[in-house]
């Protein structure tokens, strides 16, 4: 469903990631790993379309996307939610669900509203409030609704247990899981909590300083403490920091 060939991207001239390649499938949770400024945010920012990568392609269904802005893939299904959320703070809840909608340019469907909040109640009671107003947990549930309204096939998430109560990255990711069995919503997931990915995942892809290190399934990665020592530490067993 996506493919990502050699990608290579760069910020004030200075390259991030080094050449990246990465498939996933469809239908399947696929996670991302890795310690903060391995380029992950970087990756997913640039299948996007939010970074012009120097190098590389981003194919999805069979079909080239690195000229096509943010909006347009949007419209094919494929869909960020990005890092610290981004909502628009001053306006409730229904209006950013609303904005998330407007993905063809029509008004979005009620149903589809209604399911949204389904899958996260506590957003109900809270359709006229702003979204400054909200809890961290809420926030990033109203950030994933958003990116729901838009209908996606395909949904990309960026950290989205970061900062939030395990009890509410518990509620949050069964959330996701459910979606992905009962809705057919690939979901590929960049994380620095590896025991969350491990539990849901398909796949797992550990990047390290813009380069992938390692690719295959969560059980095979436990196995191999140096690789994940050194993706997140720095260093190998026995080394001094």
């Amino acid at each position: 469903m996506l493919k990502v060939k050699g990608l290579v991207c760069s910020y004030d001239g200075i390259e991030v990631l080094h050449g990246i390649d990465l498939e996933v499938h469809r239908g399947e949770i696929v996670g991302v790993l890795g310690s903060n400024g391995a380029g992950k945010s970087t990756m997913l920012r640039a299948v996007a379309g939010l970074h012009k990568p120097d190098k590389g392609d981003v194919i999805f269904n069979n079909e080239s996307v690195l000229n096509l802005p943010t909006h347009k893939r949007v419209e094919r299904g494929l869909v960020l939610v990005p890092e610290n959320r981004q909502l628009f703070l001053s306006m409730t809840v229904r209006e950013n669900l609303e904005l998330g909608g407007y993905r063809t340019g029509h008004h979005p469907a009620v149903s589809l509203m209604e399911q949204t909040l389904d899958l996260f109640p506590p957003l109900r009671d809270r359709l006229n409030q702003p979204a400054g107003t909200l809890s961290g947990g809420e926030q990033q549930m109203l950030s994933i609704a958003r990116a729901l309204m838009t209908n996606p096939s395909f949904l990309m998430l960026d950290e989205p247990s970061l900062g939030l109560a395990p009890l509410v990255v518990d509620e949050i990711y069964q959330t996701l899981v459910e979606l992905s069995k009962n809705n057919d919503l690939t979901l590929f997931i960049v994380e620095q909590d590896s025991s969350r990915i491990f539990n849901i995942a398909q796949r797992v892809y550990l990047f390290e300083t813009g380069q992938v290190v390692f690719h295959g399934a969560p059980e095979q990665l436990i196995q191999k403490e140096e690789i994940l020592r050194k993706a997140y530490l720095g260093k190998k067993k026995g080394e001094q920091p």
